[in-house]
């Protein structure tokens, strides 16, 4: 249940990061600002992810993959690698050996979907295997497959196969 507790919290704060903050009204101070030279050289560039999935058998590609790293009390690692585009955020959690290898959920790791409208769905079949894990130059690579559901009663969920993630660094 912690765990559980853990991944949505994680999934929320991402996507709180990756939502935009629209008014309905200008503000004041917007109303006065001056406007700005557009420099495109100081402007952040985003950096193409490599990742792929088929979703409900609908191939999709993230448009942006992170890896964040947590450290617990007792100094185990958790490693939260979030893959978002096209209206969803997929939240894949792993707290077990730092090496290459394969992992189901429940073996140190979990997984969450969460769609546009904010629905979390949880997923409980699935797998992570790691083809590199470098916590030397902080680098994961993998490929993963999960099946999600947001509730028994709705029936409503997520199927990701064939998914694979490509040299994200933390």
């Amino acid at each position: 249940m912690k765990e559980r507790i853990f991944i949505i919290l994680i999934v929320c704060f991402f996507w709180s990061c990756t939502c935009s903050v629209v008014h309905d009204e200008p503000t004041e101070s917007a109303q006065q600002a001056k406007i700005l030279k557009n420099d495109s050289a100081a402007a952040p560039q985003y950096i193409q992810v490599d990742a792929a999935a088929s979703v409900n058998n609908t191939s999709w590609k993230p448009v942006t993959g992170v890896v964040n790293v947590s450290v617990n009390p007792d100094g185990k690692k958790n490693y939260a690698i979030m893959l978002t585009g096209d209206g969803i955020t997929v939240a894949l959690t792993y707290n077990g050996k730092e090496k290459n290898g394969n992992y189901k959920i429940g073996e140190g790791f979990s997984a969450s979907v969460l769609n546009a409208k904010s629905v979390v769905y949880n997923c409980n079949d699935g797998y992570i295997r790691f083809s590199e894990f470098d916590t030397t130059n902080k680098v994961l690579s993998g490929k993963f497959a999960i099946s999600c559901m947001e509730n028994k009663a709705s029936g409503n969920g997520f199927d990701i196969q064939e998914a694979s993630f490509n040299q994200l660094k933390w």
